[in-house]
Formats: C-alpha cells, structure tokens, sequence
C-alpha cells in the first residue's frame, strides 16, 4: 500500500495548555505565546492538563518535567494513550535534562532545556504543531501490489 502525506488543516490561534507548578513560568509562557498568536491555557497539575484536553482538543501541550504529583512523563504518556495526535513538548530543569532526554517515554515531540529563549519555545511550538498535523493517506487509484518502494515503481 502505496501512501502520501498530507497536511490537515491548522488552527489560526492554537491555544496550548502549558504544565508548570509554577505561576512565573506560566505567565513568561502566556507573554512568548502571545506574541506568536498562541493561546496558553494555563495548568498547575498535570489532573488539570489532562482534564482541559478531555473537555477540548490541542495540538500541542508543553509540560514540566519534574513537578509534584503527576510530573512531565506520567503527562506525557496519559496524553499520548488518550489523545495520540497531540504534540508534546517536555520543557527541563538544567540538571534534569540528560535525564528527560533519556527517559522520556516514546511520543514526545521535543525536549527544552531551561533556561530557554522564546524564540527556541516559540519554534518548538510550531515544528510540534506541524509534525502532528502530517497524516498519512492511501493514494487513490494506486494498486498496493505495484508499489516496491516509496517514490518507486514497478
């Protein structure tokens, strides 16, 4: 089977939910976003991240790594068996991002280390945005059969 990607349509002013336990990393990530046309929904606890996307969908979720409770990983992997098309991004403390990088479970769309420029977060954002939006497609009228490899044919 023969298939190609194709783009779906993207919001115009994606709101995002962004995970910290702490109220100046929201507000600084209410300011980046803002002036990129993103909409932040601010949550505290990961309970309140994950209850957000079960009342509306998000392309794209930025989370704390280490927080009390429910921390980044645990986020992570609730969203992805939920909600499999939204882009995660894990945003580290300096001395927790070799151990982000290492054991962030399959399905996280980028690692940032803190402390982070806004135009890094900002760009984050966006290739998140984008690599979630992809979807694969059949090719119509394209026989499986004939197809050897991809960009191939018999």
């Amino acid at each position: 089977m023969r298939y190609e990607a194709e783009p779906a349509t993207m919001n115009p002013n994606p709101g995002m939910p962004v995970v910290d336990d702490v109220e100046t990393v929201l507000e600084c990530c209410r300011m980046v976003f803002a002036s990129a046309n993103f909409t932040v929904q601010a949550a505290k606890t990961g309970h309140e991240a994950l209850d957000m996307l079960a009342h509306q969908a998000f392309d794209v979720v930025f989370t704390e790594y280490l927080m009390p409770g429910s921390d980044g990983p645990a986020v992570l992997r609730a969203i992805k068996n939920s909600w499999p098309d939204t882009a995660v991004v894990v945003i580290a403390g300096a001395a927790s991002v070799a151990p982000a990088k290492q054991a962030i479970p399959p399905g996280a769309s980028d690692c940032l280390a803190k402390p982070v420029a806004a135009d890094e977060v900002i760009k984050a954002a966006a290739r998140a945005a984008i690599q979630e939006k992809w979807t694969l497609r059949r090719i119509p009228g394209r026989d499986p059969a004939q197809s050897t490899h991809e960009g191939e044919s018999s």
